[in-house]
């Protein structure tokens, strides 16, 4: 029998389930090629091996994913490299058995900080290989696999009362931080998503908010012309997005941030599944501009985790049943993304369906390098948080 404990929005269950998906997810991609090459060298038929992994991962998100079919050549120029990657080590290795996998795990973990050091530094092979692809692919399907059964049990039918019923007032909440570089680019993709809601049967009104947490006011006061309202956010980022939702009296809110751009139909397909009334949250896919799609979305596909607090959509009354914790340390990135991208998906979860739309596109206009990507999930090192 399932502990009444399971359904508490904020229950000890739910943070320990967010915190050990939310510590996998980090450390999986950073470990996960050499424990595939200690594996591939400690059986016979390692090559074979690594080239039916491969195969079954590109199977996999070739029929999730369209992004994955549209960009076939580029795709098949990954599996390759990723094949060549793993099916290398048992190659050359002469060991087996436990021997084999200590030293293909060796062999592989030098062999994968060489590549993700060398790649981005190679005029045009940068743009052309994701090292991360193959790696993100392997964590989405081994996390899917062992918390599709915890994540199922955490969900219940709707807790809140039943929603307003469209058309919806919607208010996109803009979170900035120093973002002097980027928000214009931001804004005027905004401006351009909202034109082409104008008409939807869903939408009655939409307002954008900029909560803008940086120490100095001029780029509140300059693009305060361009948005319906300017809050002086607070410090830390979901307190500033908590101090906004509170201000504005919207059926649903709409979750960015002042470094993405967003595409054109960006509300449209965002907003487009709260016409179900199951719907009580959405979300949709961020990228580094002119990459291919981050294979982290089979993750979100499957477990509706990590939430995408950048690109979503969410009730009010759904995000106020259980408020984001701004008593954490917001200056620790592990602390913050727990809160935000897997304790919330969970307490969201547990009030209704979350749609993963995983047409519905951001961009990153100022990428974090992938170094410093993994120093930031593995150690909580403070990048750009507010």
């Amino acid at each position: 029998m399932v502990s009444p404990e399971l359904f508490d929005l904020k229950s000890p269950a739910r943070r320990r389930v967010a915190l050990l998906v939310c510590r996998l997810y980090a450390v999986l991609p950073c470990v996960i090629t050499p424990l595939v090459t200690g594996f591939l060298c400690a059986i016979e038929n390692g090559v074979f091996a690594a080239a039916g992994l491969v195969i079954v991962s590109s199977a996999l998100m070739a029929v999730r994913f369209p992004d994955f079919r549209e960009k076939s050549g580029a795709m098949a120029l990954n599996a390759l490299f990723y094949f060549t990657l793993i099916a290398l080590p048992p190659l050359v290795l002469p060991f087996a058995g436990p021997a084999g996998f200590l030293a293909g795990a060796i062999f592989g973990s030098v062999l994968s900080l060489a590549v993700i050091g060398w790649i981005p530094r190679v005029p045009r092979v940068g743009s052309m290989l994701q090292p991360e692809l193959f790696p993100d692919v392997l964590t989405g399907l081994i996390l899917s696999l062992l918390f599709y059964i915890p994540v199922f049990l955490l969900k219940r039918p709707r807790l809140a009362p039943l929603e307003p019923a469209p058309p919806f007032d919607v208010a996109v909440i803009l979170c900035a931080y120093q973002e002097e570089a980027t928000i214009d680019e931001s804004l005027a993709s905004i401006r351009v998503a909202v034109d082409c809601l104008r008409g939807s049967p869903l939408v009655k009104r939409v307002r954008v908010i900029l909560v803008d947490s940086s120490p100095v006011e001029a780029t509140r006061r300059r693009v305060a012309s361009q948005v319906d309202r300017v809050i002086d956010g607070d410090s830390g980022k979901l307190s500033a997005r908590h101090q906004a939702m509170r201000l504005e009296n919207a059926d649903i809110f709409v979750a960015a941030d002042a470094d993405r751009r967003y595409d054109p139909e960006w509300l449209v397909t965002l907003l487009a599944p709260f016409a179900d009334p199951r719907v009580v949250a959405t979300m949709g896919e961020t990228r580094n501009a002119g990459a291919g799609m981050s294979a982290s979305a089979l993750c979100r596909a499957t477990l509706k985790l990590p939430y995408n607090g950048g690109n979503s959509a969410f009730f009010r009354s759904a995000y106020f049943a259980a408020p984001f914790a701004t008593t954490i340390d917001q200056g620790r990135h592990k602390e913050l993304w727990v809160e935000e991208e897997f304790l919330f998906g969970l307490t969201l979860q547990a009030q209704g369906r979350i749609a993963h739309v995983m047409e519905c596109r951001s961009y990153e206009l100022r990428p974090y390098p992938l170094f410093a990507q993994l120093s930031r999930h593995l150690f909580g090192v403070r990048l750009r948080t507010f």
